[in-house]
């Protein structure tokens, strides 16, 4: 192992390291619920919270600071990193079978949550007994942005594996046809994987503590339901992350081709 992989590695597992003890899925959240609140602001609507409460709560912020350290210690990495291509050794069968399965698992990790949250707001108890949903109806529709959220990334990483993500299909106006940014579909899938795994982190370390989940009413520890989509989302971050720089490796080589 020479210098810099070594010092890659200690600054990856550094990045790791702050993102499990002290990852949150704040900041996740947020981008979750950006839609219903540009809703709600532009409604006018008294039911969410104005943008100056949400800037001035310290867990935000909080959550901000330790993805900002996580990122500059995966930036240091990636600098230190001795190949400039991650992926640029791997032969191109093993490539399309880690793409294949990489966005297998990244699309069907959020499935479940998406799956829960949606059957709740059609009154559908999965995962949950039905005592327990009538006791929570009246905020089963803050779960529908992330749930949500969920499916649109689902469906999104699928792309990373088929012909429209490399290519708008003809009937998306102005676009339609052109090539899809190799850097955009890459570096989205990146933060949306980076964010993922700060709140996946999170969740699985309250649940090892045995101390309840403190952002969800009393009694959803039991409900499995409420905490057991959360417990992938480690494991659907990390095959985000591996599909999106595959999906980069195959697009690179496929413009060299064409070029």
């Amino acid at each position: 192992m020479t210098k810099r992989t070594a010092l890659a590695s200690f600054l990856l597992l550094g990045a790791l390291t702050v993102l499990a003890l002290w990852g949150d899925p704040f900041a996740l959240q947020l981008v979750g619920y950006l839609p219903m609140l540009l809703i709600g602001w532009i409604a006018g609507s008294d039911d969410v919270p104005s943008a100056s409460t949400i800037l001035s709560d310290w867990a935000l912020w909080r959550s901000v600071l330790v993805l900002l350290g996580a990122s500059a210690l995966l930036w240091g990495a990636r600098r230190a990193w001795p190949r400039r291509q991650l992926l640029g050794e791997v032969p191109p069968p093993r490539l399309h079978r880690l793409l294949r399965w990489s966005v297998a698992v990244a699309a069907a990790c959020p499935l479940l949550y998406a799956g829960t949250r949606l059957a709740w707001v059609l009154g559908i108890p999965l995962g949950l007994d039905r005592a327990f949903l009538a006791q929570i109806q009246g905020i089963v529709l803050n779960g529908l942005g992330l749930g949500l959220f969920a499916l649109l990334g689902a469906v999104l990483t699928i792309g990373l594996a088929r012909p429209w993500g490399s290519r708008f299909p003809g009937w998306f106006p102005f676009i339609g046809g052109r090539a899809v940014p190799v850097g955009l579909a890459r570096n989205s899938a990146l933060v949306v994987a980076f964010l993922v795994a700060a709140a996946g982190a999170y969740f699985v370390r309250v649940m090892l503590q045995g101390e309840g989940i403190p952002m969800a009413p009393r009694g959803a520890e039991s409900q499995w339901g409420a905490w057991l989509p959360e417990m992938v989302w480690p494991l659907w971050a990390g095959a985000l992350a591996v599909a999106a720089l595959a999906y980069a490796e195959r697009r690179r080589r496929a413009d060299k081709v064409g070029a």
